[in-house]
């Protein structure tokens, strides 16, 4: 049965792009003061992570907000959740490892408003949302 999930042509794409991507090192790798497109991809990371360590800040709890034309929304489960492992690798490949205290605080915030019943809820903190399916499997 998995087989035949891999072979459907979504699925099977999906594992052609990893197998090619297998081969292939780390962005950080590639990065060199000759190579300008390469150091101007770490300076947009670099930007991300800062723009992002700055939400946090704002925060002020440990999870992760988001700015919108009103201005900053309340912890966002969903997304601090996919934060959490891109700033453990980014702790170790931009050799900051206080990124990797960051994530760990995200985590915390995660598990601080974490339902009793173990989901977690839809859209901001401060909304008070049932849980969801999709963010308590992610």
């Amino acid at each position: 049965m998995l087989a035949a999930g891999a072979a459907w042509p979504p699925n099977a794409l999906v594992l052609l792009r990893n197998a090619h991507d297998r081969g292939r090192a780390p962005w950080r790798g590639h990065v060199s003061s000759g190579d300008a497109g390469n150091a101007e991809l770490e300076a947009g990371i670099r930007r991300a992570v800062a723009w992002i360590e700055h939400s946090q800040d704002r925060l002020g709890s440990g999870g992760v907000a988001c700015y919108e034309f009103g201005g900053w929304t309340s912890g966002y489960p969903e997304v601090t959740g996919y934060i959490i492992p891109t700033f453990w690798d980014a702790a170790g490949v931009l050799e900051r490892p206080a990124l990797g205290e960051r994530a760990r605080r995200m985590a915390d915030w995660e598990l601080g408003v974490q339902h009793r019943e173990g989901g977690f809820p839809s859209l901001y903190e401060a909304d008070r949302r049932p849980p969801v399916a999709f963010n308590t499997g992610r």
